[in-house]
This record gives structure tokens, C-alpha cells and sequence, in this order.
């Protein structure tokens, strides 16, 4: 399939429109363009691409899913917190109405310690230069650059049309591997210093001053050779259909992954839907089990005090944002392939004219990932661990003119090499067993059972 005639012309107007906006503003101009394309499994395409900077994102549903590459147009924030704003600005001034960003930002704005995210921006808002898009079941390629006021037209459109008629040249079937030998592994914090840390959090939930707090662990596995970032991407989406996948590749064999269950939000225009996500038991080994497993959470005092906690604070927090009282659904069982939550949508209808940045800064950090109230459980969390959490339940996202979807970057790892960063949190409040919050992180851990199959 050929770049017809009507895509040759579409590509030049619009490059032409974006050199003149470019030319009136004096400063470089985002062009981004979609043309139709057959269908192609795009974390093939993602792994066959030559590039060091990679990015993938499929939605809960599945109805969109995106490979790009490269760095099309990036928003460079002058100031920490400004990235969403500068994001929804540009959007709103672009004729393409199917561009988007990704957008992520780090937990908090602490200073990095150690290496695990010396390569991930604290704050980033990009277009890939190239990426391909799965909407429905629609495959469009995009296209992005920044055109400069003497940009040659010519010369991109004949890049354009390089690309729109080899995308799928070089696209060999990916292959999901097991995981190499395991080398080495290491908690931070170990199973008796997790102990101690949750004996300090119960001395102070329960009282007037906290009501919970989200610990996490940071598992480092070693193996004898680099581990295929994308692979394991692919390797852990099949297990997980209900999820979100999502990577960022920063440079080449360093890679953020997420297989996360949790929303923090949807915005279509002004409806915004919220998860309320918590509260954790395994899957059974039968449907028996799996039905006494699913009622224990249902009836449990602990859970369900944990949940509660999880919805009256994100009513509270999105309540300012909102024209009428948001309203939470019936609290149901979300089953994942490992573990059960318990799950309550929040409705509401936006004020006019909030932004995606004003919903981030009311909603980020919930009370599913630090706790309640957020300031004093903020303040435990960053006493007590001893990592920086960095993208690891941090908002990260997909952003169009008008529509957003963000994710909570939990079920998530680092892969540097042959090292694989593991995260995972547990909730805690008053009645919290520090053995069983630990069995819980071990059931959150993304790569533990594939470890265990890999080497039985």
C-alpha cells in the first residue's frame, strides 16, 4: 500500500501550513500528519525499529494502542508542574485533532538517588517522530517533526513518503523468550527492616493524625545476560489483557514497563471517570477457592476500612474540580491473573475549563498509592523507603485535544541490562500484619512467577 497522490498533497499543505506558523511565530512549529496503513503487530514493528528512544501504550480495553519512536516534538517545561499545562495549550492549537502526547512525570519532585532513574525526566510531555497507531482496529501511521521557518518542503515530503511506504518493511515477529538465569536477588527494604517499617506506620494510623499509608519495595533481580525489555513487555501483556502495557525506552537496554489494573483518570471532554482501587487477595487455585478467596475480600473489615479510606479521600479531592457532587458506583471484585482488588468507579462532570494539570495536582498521589491524609503519609513514605519511587505509581498518560487517559504506573519495573527493578506497594492501616502486607508486595511483584516457571 503506496503513498497515493491525495497523501502526497495532504503532507504538503500541511507542511506548508506549519512553515508559515513557524515563520510568524520565529520558533520551530510541531507537524504532525496520519496516513491509513495496514495492519502490523505493533510491538514487532516497536522491536524491529531502529531507534534508542521507544514508547508504547495500550489502553485498558484495548481499543488503542500506539508504538512510536523517536522524539517528533517534546515539551521542555521551564518550570516543575508546567509540562501538562504547555501540553494542553499546543494541543488546542494544532488542526490535527487526532494528535497526542505521552505524558509522565515522576512520583514526587525529590532529587534522584542512586541510578535506577537517572535516565527518566522528572516531568515529560512528547509526540513520537514516528508511531504507529491501533484505534478500533484502525492502523494510521503518525508522523511528527518540528519545522523550522526555513524548513524544505520537498525534502520532507519525500521523508514522508520514505516512511509511509517502508513502515512495515523491516518488521520481524517478535519472539518472547524466557527470562535468563537468575544471578542474584536483593529487597530494599529486606522482609525484618519491612517489619520494623510497618510497626513504625501502625504506632501512628488509626489516630487523628494518619489513616493510612502505601509502602513500597524495590526488588532487584540480576540475570547472566540483558533482559529484552519489549519482550518481556509482550511476554507479561498476554497474562494481563485487562491491564494497561506501557514502556518507555530512554535509551537503549534501559526501559520503564507497566502492566497496571489502575486508572487514575479518563477525561472525554468534561465526563471524568476515576478508579478506586485496593484491597488485595490471591486468585484461587480452583473457582471453589477462587469464590472464598473473592467473598474473604468482600467481608473483611481491614479491606474494606482500606477501601473506604481510597474512596472518601478521591471523592474529596476531585470534588473542588467538579460542578456537581461526584458519585462513586457499586464497589465490586476486579479479578487480574494473579490477584483480586476491590474496585469502585467514581463519576463526575467537570467545571469548565479545568485542565489536565489541575486534575493531576488534586488527584496525584491517591490514597491507593501514599495514603490519607496525603501530606503526613507522603512524609512516612519518604522517611521510610529507601528508593526513589520515581515513575513507579506516577501518573502516566495519553493526551489528545480532547480526551486524556491516565494510568497509575504500579505492576511496573526498571530494566537496565541484565538488572530488572521490581516495584510494588501494600496498603497500610490499622490491623495491618507486616508478614501478610509482605506476602501481598510478593503477589504485586510482575516478574517473580515468571522467574519461578522459568527455572522449576
Amino acid at each position: 500500500m503506496l503513498t497515493t497522490g491525495t497523501d502526497r498533497k495532504r503532507i504538503a499543505e500541511s507542511l506548508t501550513q506549519a512553515r508559515a506558523m513557524a515563520q510568524r511565530t520565529g520558533t520551530n512549529s510541531p507537524w504532525i500528519i496520519s496516513i491509513p496503513r495496514p495492519a502490523v503487530d505493533i510491538l514487532s514493528w516497536l522491536a524491529s525499529a531502529e531507534a534508542s528512544e521507544k514508547w508504547y501504550w495500550r489502553d485498558r480495553e484495548g481499543g488503542v494502542e500506539i508504538g512510536g519512536t523517536g522524539c517528533g516534538f517534546t515539551i521542555h517545561p521551564t518550570l516543575t508542574g508546567k509540562t501538562l499545562q504547555k501540553i494542553n495549550e499546543l494541543l488546542a492549537s494544532l488542526a490535527d485533532r487526532d494528535a497526542f502526547f505521552f505524558s509522565a512525570q515522576w512520583f514526587t519532585n525529590d532529587h534522584p538517588r542512586g541510578t535506577i532513574w537517572s535516565d527518566f525526566p522528572h516531568e515529560i510531555g512528547v509526540i513520537p517522530k514516528n508511531a504507529v497507531v491501533n484505534e478500533d482496529g484502525e492502523y494510521r501511521l503518525t508522523i511528527c517533526r518540528e519545522v523550522r521557518p526555513d524548513a524544505d518542503i520537498d525534502a520532507l515530503v519525500s521523508e514522508a513518503e520514505r516512511l509511509t511506504d517502508n513502515f512495515s518493511s523491516h518488521v520481524s515477529t517478535l519472539k518472547i523468550e524466557m527470562l535468563p538465569r537468575l544471578v542474584s536477588e536483593n529487597s530494599h527494604p529486606s522482609l525484618d527492616q519491612w517489619r520494623d517499617n510497618i510497626q513504625d506506620i501502625l504506632r501512628s494510623v488509626g489516630s487523628d493524625q494518619i489513616e493510612k499509608v502505601v509502602l513500597a519495595r524495590c526488588k532487584e533481580y540480576r540475570f547472566e545476560r540483558p533482559v529484552d525489555a519489549i519482550g518481556l513487555l509482550a511476554h507479561l501483556q498476554r497474562q494481563n489483557r485487562s491491564c494497561y502495557s506501557i514502556l518507555f525506552q530512554p535509551a537503549p537496554e534501559t526501559a520503564f514497563i507497566s502492566v497496571t489494573p489502575e486508572r487514575l483518570y479518563r477525561r472525554q471532554d468534561r465526563t471524568i471517570s476515576i478508579d478506586a482501587l485496593s484491597s488485595t487477595v490471591p486468585r484461587g487455585t480452583n473457582p471453589d477457592d477462587d469464590g472464598r478467596l473473592e467473598q474473604k475480600l468482600l467481608e473483611s473489615d481491614k479491606q474494606r476500612r482500606e477501601h473506604r479510606i481510597v474512596i472518601d479521600g478521591m471523592l474529596d479531592d476531585i470534588g473542588a474540580l467538579c460542578d456537581s457532587s461526584p458519585a462513586a458506583g457499586r464497589t465490586v471484585v476486579m479479578k487480574l491473573d494473579r490477584i483480586q482488588h476491590l474496585y469502585t468507579p467514581i463519576m463526575g462532570n467537570l467545571r469548565h475549563g479545568v485542565s489536565d494539570a489541575e486534575i493531576i495536582k488534586a488527584l496525584h498521589p491517591t490514597p491507593a498509592t501514599a495514603g490519607r491524609p496525603k501530606a503526613a503519609a507522603l512524609e512516612k513514605i519518604n522517611r521510610l523507603e529507601a528508593f526513589d519511587r520515581g515513575w513507579y505509581a506516577a501518573p502516566i498518560g495519553l493526551m489528545s485535544r480532547d480526551e486524556a487517559d491516565f494510568a497509575v504506573g504500579i505492576r511496573s519495573a526498571v530494566v537496565r541490562k541484565e538488572t530488572v527493578s521490581v516495584f510494588s506497594g501494600a496498603g497500610i492501616v490499622s490491623g495491618s500484619d507486616p508478614d501478610g502486607e509482605w506476602r501481598e508486595i510478593e503477589s504485586k511483584d510482575i516478574i517473580r512467577h515468571l522467574i519461578q516457571g522459568s527455572h522449576q
